[in-house]
């Protein structure tokens, strides 16, 4: 008969984290050792995984950036609090009319040419 130890709250707060807790496990229960190097697979392939994600998010924020490089301009001005405020902006807005309309005539061509090929897969 194999009775599992659990380990006291001091004890896990002194391991080695994730590690260590699937460590001690296969340590602790004899004939898991199988189960133990699958958790340890899929861990290292989670963790893959998640590279994959941080590294392409990194991408696309470097592709928004080229689309639309960030103007600092509007930083200052939001959260608008006033009507007279919001005329101020407004009025930044309409004096450098080419930039906003280009930006998003830009975002909508894109947007367009991405489901084009998407739907041109499905049918």
């Amino acid at each position: 008969m194999c009775i599992l130890r659990v380990p006291m709250p001091l004890e896990e707060k002194r391991s080695s984290g994730l590690e260590g807790r699937i460590q001690r496990l296969e340590d602790e229960v004899p004939g898991m050792g199988s189960e133990v190097r699958k958790m340890r697979a899929d861990l290292e392939e989670l963790k893959a995984v998640n590279s994959a994600i941080l590294d392409s998010t990194a991408q696309m924020l470097a592709i928004w950036k080229k689309i639309a490089p960030a103007e600092p301009i509007l930083k200052a001005d939001f959260p608008i609090r006033t009507l007279d405020h919001l005329k101020e902006v407004d009025d930044k807005i309409y004096g450098n009319m080419e930039k906003y309309v280009s930006f998003r005539d830009q975002t909508v061509n894109f947007l367009n040419q991405k489901l084009n090929q998407k739907t041109s897969k499905i049918y």
